[in-house]
């Protein structure tokens, strides 16, 4: 029995469960991952004899963020989701950014040199982390679905697998859904200073130098989202490939 305390109340709290954490061995050392866990929760189970532990039940996330809000002694704010948001919860927001016509950057040493201008671009689909953020392109303007397939995005501070380079722009460090927003003006106003994808990063004649400098110039009236260079993955699978690279899932 622990005896509770505060300015207003006073309160007698007595054990009521058990988590039990497994793990490997002592001194254990295969070949598979050390930090390997797994926990169960045990209610009581009292009589006049003995205290006993109850057969377990798995501990999942549902049960430890239930567990963390009584701790904290509230329950968590309800968030109404915009209609971009994807998938989220504390440690990642995805979501989808229609084709609009938006301001683009750019401080190159090619043929596309110091320029700027606002701009048709394609559909993005955007996560992000607390320490890094991913954009991928759509064709089309429907609201991505689990089976959407993706498109390498055509800016040039993106990688392959749809990293965004952040150099100094200031990106929010909080995966929060009410800053979709401040990444997007983050992302939307940073320079493009040299393309991270080798080779086609899209089909167009020219490459993208040529792409950007058409729109640029108002040769190109609608973003060609034709010329997006497919990556083979769909929404799905792109989100579980990220998720796993920060250590999410």
């Amino acid at each position: 029995m622990i005896e509770f305390r505060d300015a207003t109340e006073r309160a007698e709290l007595h054990p009521e469960s058990v988590i039990v954490l497994y793990g490997p061995p002592w001194g254990y050392r295969g070949n598979s991952r050390k930090d390997l866990a797994y926990a169960t929760v045990h209610q009581l189970e009292k009589s006049e004899q003995a205290v006993r532990l109850s057969p377990g039940a798995a501990l999942d996330t549902d049960s430890l963020r239930a567990l963390f809000s009584r701790l904290a002694g509230a329950t968590e704010d309800i968030t109404v989701l915009p209609e971009r948001v994807l998938a989220h919860d504390r440690r990642y927001v995805a979501w989808w950014c229609p084709p609009a016509s938006r301001a683009i950057f750019f401080a190159a040493e090619s043929a596309v040199g110091e320029r700027a201008g606002v701009v048709p671009q394609p559909g993005l689909v955007f996560a992000a982390t607390e320490s890094r953020v991913w954009v991928m392109a759509l064709q089309g303007s429907e609201r991505p679905r689990a089976t959407t397939p993706l498109f390498l995005s055509p800016y040039w501070n993106v990688d392959p697998r749809g990293w965004v380079c952040q150099g100094n722009a200031p990106f929010p460090k909080q995966p929060r859904v009410d800053l979709l927003d401040a990444y997007e003006a983050a992302f939307f106003e940073s320079r493009n200073t040299h393309a991270n994808v080798q080779g086609n990063l899209v089909k167009y004649r020219g490459g993208s130098t040529a792409l950007w400098r058409h729109l640029l110039s108002g040769r190109l009236k609608r973003f060609p989202d034709a010329c997006l260079t497919g990556t083979g993955a769909t929404l799905q699978q792109w989100l579980q490939q990220v998720l796993s690279r920060e250590g999410v899932t």
